[in-house]
């Protein structure tokens, strides 16, 4: 009887053990990343900046950011994801972790080139395990982070500072970005090529 408690205490122990190394390894190699929405909207997109950087500021440690928002969206003009870069430099966030994502036309867009965006190397910047906060002042974030946890198998949260109401002038129902995104598996190689 003492042989079979001593067995399995060291078969308790092997499992325990293990499961510690496992769980200490994932810890090790998880990536953190940060995922910022553009804006058309100059003051919208600083504002949302700011949200980012004060993130950005907190003790978490990002192994990348992305900014994201195309080139003349909504005929603003201007590349948000050039913008957005530029402020993260202003404020001293190193160049080597920033990523731009420039292809995007609207919130289903970031959402969809994001997920698939590479860095030099050819290498997914964000990955499968990743925990990825979405950053916005806007509620869109929640659909897009909810996307990424579906889809993606990435430990998304969103980052929202400001109203988490739809405004009267929104013109999409965010919650249906998830909806689809969801239920459809080409959900996103239908919006780049329509974009």
């Amino acid at each position: 009887m003492k042989l079979k408690n001593h067995a399995f205490l060291l078969f308790a122990c092997l499992i325990a053990c293990s499961l510690t190394s496992t769980v200490h390894a994932q810890k090790t190699h998880q990536r953190t990343g940060m995922l910022v929405l553009g804006s058309a909207d100059v003051p919208t997109l600083k504002n949302r900046m700011n949200v980012a950087l004060k993130l950005y500021n907190t003790p978490e440690k990002f192994d990348y950011i992305i900014v994201s928002g195309g080139c003349n969206a909504h005929h603003s003009g201007f590349c948000e994801a050039t913008e957005m870069a530029e402020i993260l430099k202003e404020n001293h966030v190193p160049e080597a972790i920033i990523h731009k994502e420039e292809k995007s036309q609207s919130t289903i867009g970031n959402y969809c080139y994001s997920r698939s965006l590479k860095d030099e190397s050819g290498k997914k910047v964000m990955q499968e395990g990743d925990v990825v906060f979405v950053v916005s002042n806007h509620w869109h974030a929640f659909s897009v982070a909810g996307c990424l946890q579906v889809n993606d198998k990435m430990n998304a949260k969103y980052y929202i500072e400001g109203s988490i109401n739809p405004k009267e002038t929104d013109k999409l129902d965010y919650t249906d970005i998830f909806k689809r995104c969801t239920e459809d598996a080409n959900f996103c190689d239908a919006i780049i090529s329509s974009e």
